[in-house]
């Protein structure tokens, strides 16, 4: 399963590691969450439940196999994959510097599962290892520059014809929302939070611009790290990734009062 030579210290998890008052408060929610009475009430009215919405919303168990092996990239907290281990799913989690809450940590211990430091750049997996993998609200804390990089990790770790799961916030237009504060804040991501809140979480006027798009973002010329739908499926087609299904969901932001749109996208890879 894990192939040696790739192990190491994921970037952004040594970058973290020299600055203690940042990964302190990148895994403060997490302890806090996990801890006590009021943590668990906490954990239950933020993450849990938050995840149970997009698993519900999505129907992303619909799209796996019991009898499979899935990858979680850019599991962050692991609600979201430990949720699809309850109903019986075998999934691996993998995060870069995120490790899962407290509870999430107990569950995975009592059952075997397995929870790696691991950034997507630069998966510790053998070849063809995943039946599929899924890739849920992750691409935007990724530099687009980087993610020609992820795309090529993906396909080498997923079996040919394998299927990935991609959920991401897709707004509609330039100026809509396109990350929920609620979000970040479930998620203990704390920077982002200041960002949205600061920014008010729009997208940028990239998303005016048309394709070919992976040769915009070899290019760096990328800068919006929400693509719409159109621009989505443009990368697929690039990429040769046959679009299987695709879903309309949403969430709403309790702090905003506004809804936000998100999209499964299910692709199969080449064979």
């Amino acid at each position: 399963m894990i192939e040696e030579a790739r192990v190491r210290v994921p970037d952004q998890a040594q970058k973290t590691l020299k600055k203690p008052v940042v990964n302190t408060l990148l895994n403060c929610a997490g302890e806090i969450m996990g801890k006590g009475l009021f943590g668990k009430k906490l954990e239950k009215a933020l993450a849990w439940n938050r995840a149970e919405n997009v698993v519900i919303s999505s129907g992303i168990a619909y799209n796996l196999k019991k009898e499979k092996k899935y990858l979680d990239i850019g599991s962050g907290p692991g609600h979201i994959g430990q949720l699809l281990r309850r109903m019986g799913f075998d999934i691996t989690s993998c995060d870069p510097f995120v490790k899962p809450f407290a509870s999430v940590r107990k569950e995975q211990q009592s059952e075997g599962s397995l929870s790696l430091l691991s950034e997507a750049q630069h998966l510790p997996f053998k070849i063809d290892f995943f039946e599929g993998a899924m890739v849920n609200f992750v691409l935007h804390h990724i530099p687009p520059q980087d993610w020609l990089i992820v795309f090529d990790e993906i396909e080498r770790v997923i079996k040919p014809g394998g299927r990935l799961i991609l959920i991401e916030d897709v707004p509609l237009e330039a100026g809509d929302r396109a990350t929920s504060i609620w979000d970040n804040w479930t998620n203990g991501e704390i920077f982002n939070l200041l960002k949205n809140l600061i920014f008010r979480g729009k997208a940028s006027q990239n998303l005016e611009i048309k394709q070919p798009i992976l040769s915009l973002i070899a290019a760096g010329m990328i800068s919006d790290l929400h693509l719409t739908d159109d621009q989505w499926k443009q990368i697929f087609e690039e990429k040769k990734w046959e679009l299987v299904e695709s879903k309309e969901f949403f969430s709403h932001d309790p702090v905003t009062k506004k809804d936000i749109r998100h999209e499964k996208f299910v692709l199969r890879m080449p064979n």
